[in-house]
């Protein structure tokens, strides 16, 4: 079995190479976005029930990485059996990154000493696509930046999955996932 996790900016094609793969790979499982399960699930809530704040970053950043760390463990534990390669689009060290970007280093430090880099094959890193990152804002570009850093740090092997045309990235990404180790 092989865990790969696919990470990047906002706007980098994350989804869409997670979608790709899934379409060429019927074998592969792609696991669904913890951050943004808990994102919709709390604006909904927020919607329908008047004088509910959300659990968003913009509101509360420790409780919504506790929501996202609930998610991403109750989508590990209900993992289907059949599927070689699971793919997942961000992780616990997406959180790391976010709440550093916060301010809340106290979180990214829980965060890190929580995630563990051999539960994973390997990352595929999703640069932006060309002329993108200039046109960025510079949060965007922030985050971009804070995603980088936290992956670099977190012991995983990174595979740079260039910008391009997406049949190429998707050639790059299924190369790569070939030499990812298998987990045990």
């Amino acid at each position: 079995m092989k865990k790969v996790i696919i990470a990047g900016g906002p706007g980098s094609l994350k989804k869409e190479l997670g979608t790709a793969l899934i379409h060429e790979h019927p074998e592969f499982h792609l696991v669904r976005d913890a951050f943004k399960v808990v994102l919709r699930r709390e604006n909904r809530r927020g919607r329908s029930q008047l004088g509910y704040t959300p659990k968003t970053p913009r509101h509360d950043v420790a409780e919504y990485i506790r929501q996202v760390c609930r998610e991403i463990r109750e989508s590990e534990r209900t993992l289907p059996k059949k599927a070689n390669v699971f793919v997942l689009r961000k992780s616990l060290v997406d959180a790391v990154a976010l709440t550093r970007q916060k301010g809340r280093d106290d979180i990214a430090a829980t965060l890190q000493q929580q995630f563990d880099p051999s539960s994973f094959s390997g990352v595929l890193f999703c640069d932006y696509r060309l002329g993108a990152i200039q046109d960025a804002t510079r949060q965007v570009q922030d985050t971009f930046a804070a995603t980088a850093q936290a992956y670099y740090e977190s012991g995983l092997t990174i595979v740079h999955i260039p910008a391009g045309p997406m049949d190429e990235r998707l050639a790059f990404a299924e190369e790569h996932i070939q030499t990812f180790a298998e987990l045990p």
